[in-house]
């Protein structure tokens, strides 16, 4: 008989696939990485990193995940219908401090540190390596992290760890998959995946809810 996971249990998964998944991307793009920019995001996820990991013990974690589904097809849904995506230009230190900080609660939270810098990298005139450079070494710093402290509060139980073992091999063949996908892309049509994944992981959060016990 399966044994149901905890809340907790459930994120230490999310945040280990997630930091796997990083990986094969950071290699492609860490040259192109900017240090004083990816520290406006992540000092400020530092305070929250400490936030998400005390609301994972009191928020209800259903609520959480549908909050941020319909979030996610709202925006990936308003921009793939527009023409083209809205770009910002200009550097704006505290709304980067603000996203930092979100990206640090929802990391600890649920996994997604990823999902603000997105949406945020998304309306950048950046090309697409620049990007990456900017989301997968936040990710994976905001992600380890999160995993180290669950660590040392005991999370990583013998069910999390029997779900590891399967689960990060097929993650690793996937994030290579993904790696050879975004070489043969465009800077344009790379923006445009990004708000097309977002739509499309809000929808199958949203569909998994309503439809699996």
């Amino acid at each position: 008989m399966l044994q149901v996971m905890t809340p907790v249990e459930a994120v230490v998964i999310a945040i280990v696939l997630s930091i796997v998944s990083a990986v094969p991307g950071l290699i492609v793009s860490y040259k192109h990485i900017e240090p004083k920019r990816i520290a406006r995001f992540l000092v400020p996820a530092l305070v929250g990193i400490p936030i998400g990991l005390y609301l994972l013990t009191i928020v209800d974690g259903q609520a959480l995940k549908l909050v941020i589904a319909v979030f996610l097809p709202f925006y990936g849904g308003f921009f793939l219908l527009r023409r083209g995506l809205p770009k910002v230009g200009a550097d704006y230190l505290l709304l980067d401090a603000a996203i930092g900080l979100g990206s640090g609660v929802l990391g600890a939270l649920a996994g997604l540190s990823d999902v603000l810098p997105t949406v945020w990298a998304s309306m950048k005139p950046w090309p697409k390596l620049k990007i990456r450079a900017l989301l997968q070494p936040l990710s994976i710093t905001i992600l380890s992290i999160s995993a180290i402290a669950l660590l040392f509060q005991g999370a990583f139980t013998e069910p999390v760890l029997l779900a590891l073992l399967l689960a990060v091999p097929v993650s690793l063949i996937a994030s290579q998959i993904g790696v050879t996908i975004f070489k043969r892309l465009s800077d344009a049509q790379f923006q445009t995946l990004l708000i097309a994944l977002i739509l499309l992981s809000g929808i199958g959060i949203i569909l998994r809810e309503l439809f699996l016990p």
